[in-house]
C-alpha cells in the first residue's frame, strides 16, 4: 500500500470505526479479490479462542490487516465501499479517495534542491489527468545522510 494511502486510513481511523459495523460484505469482497485470504478473514470476524469478536474489534482487526495489504488493497477497499447499497460507505469512499489524491508525498516528486529553496512541481503523477494543478514547497534544512520529503500545497495553475 501507498504511503499515502496508509496516513489516509491511518488519519481517518475513528471515522473507519465508526462507519464500518458489519464487516462480512466488505470481507467477503476482499477475499473475492485476492486482498485477504480466508484465514485472515476468520481472523477479523474472531478472536484466538474462535469467539466473534464484537463490531469495534472486528474493525480494528479488519483496519490492521487492510495496512498490510498488498499494493492494490486500498483501491480494492474503497471499490467495496464504493459497490455497497449504504449511502454512508459510498460517501466514506468518495472522502477516502478525494483524500489520497490530495496526498503528495516525496515519493512522486523526487526534487532535486537546495534547503530554503522554494520548489514547484506539476502534480499531474497524483491526480486525475484533467486535473490542471501544480504545487509549491520549501525544502527543510537538511540533515546530512537523510532523506528529506517535502509536502507540497496545491493550487490551480
Amino acid at each position: 500500500m501507498d504511503p499515502a494511502e496508509k496516513e489516509v486510513i491511518t488519519r481517518n481511523f475513528k471515522r473507519l470505526k465508526r462507519e464500518l459495523p458489519d464487516l462480512r460484505e466488505l470481507l467477503d469482497h476482499m477475499r473475492q479479490e485476492k486482498i485477504f485470504s480466508r484465514a485472515i478473514c476468520k481472523k477479523v470476524r474472531y478472536n484466538n479462542l474462535g469467539i466473534e469478536r464484537d463490531n469495534d474489534d472486528q474493525a480494528d482487526e479488519f483496519i490492521e490487516q487492510l495496512l498490510g495489504g498488498g499494493d492494490n488493497a486500498f483501491n480494492v477497499f474503497v471499490d467495496g465501499l464504493r459497490l455497497s447499497e449504504k449511502r454512508v460507505h459510498q460517501q466514506l469512499a468518495e472522502l477516502l479517495r478525494n483524500d489520497v489524491v490530495g496526498c503528495i508525498t516525496a515519493k512522486h516528486h523526487e526534487i532535486a534542491a537546495q534547503p530554503g529553496e522554494v520548489v514547484s512541481s506539476a502534480a499531474s503523477s497524483v491526480l486525475p489527468p484533467d486535473t490542471s494543478t501544480a504545487a509549491t514547497a520549501t525544502v527543510p534544512q537538511q540533515v546530512p545522510h537523510s532523506r528529506t520529503y517535502v509536502r507540497l500545497s496545491l493550487y490551480d495553475a
